[in-house]
């Protein structure tokens, strides 16, 4: 067995260069997180804006297809669906090359 004999000033200078790393780590994150947070905060602020305008002009079918389109973008996502309900009372699937205006 080896032994490894450290001076107390020794430990308490690792011990205090593991805590700095410990507390760069934690602001690291911190920022990047914070970054984060803001880049889908200002993306949920133009979804609404975007949806506020499409309200006005009370096309319902426009404004939940506009609506799925900017979540698409919003969440990276390949697709979207929307349930629509039928007269019947039936929820049809549609996806985003059926939707009302879709190219």
């Amino acid at each position: 067995m080896i032994a490894l004999a450290l001076s107390a000033p020794a430990a308490a200078t690792i011990v205090r260069g593991r805590e700095r790393t410990r507390v760069a780590r934690a602001r690291a994150f911190e920022r990047e997180l914070s970054s984060e947070l803001l880049a889908q905060a200002s993306g949920l602020d133009r979804l609404v804006a975007v949806l506020g305008g499409l309200a006005d002009s009370l096309d319902g079918d426009r404004v939940l297809v506009q609506a799925a389109a900017e979540a698409i973008r919003l969440l990276d996502a390949s697709d979207a669906v929307l349930l629509v309900t039928m007269a019947d009372g039936i929820s049809a699937p549609r996806t985003a090359a059926t939707w009302p205006g879709s190219r």
